[in-house]
């Protein structure tokens, strides 16, 4: 007997075994697609990041004044 496969909603808690919800991390309750929105979330943070960190050079090196 194998299990089905589940997808657990971070949200709401919700439980899906569709294997579309499973797939792409898709809440029927929420009618989000949280999988993608925790992605974007990294993506942004990462930005972030690197933006703070570009931040803190005067120049870059190999650039000079323009």
């Amino acid at each position: 007997m194998s299990s089905r496969p589940s997808f657990t909603c971070p949200e709401c808690s919700h439980t899906s075994h569709h294997p579309a919800d499973v797939e792409h991390g898709y809440c029927g309750r929420c009618r989000r697609y949280t999988r993608a929105e925790a992605a974007a979330a990294r993506a942004l943070a990462g930005l972030q990041a690197a933006r703070k960190h570009a931040d803190t050079f005067k120049e870059w090196p190999g650039e000079t004044g323009r």
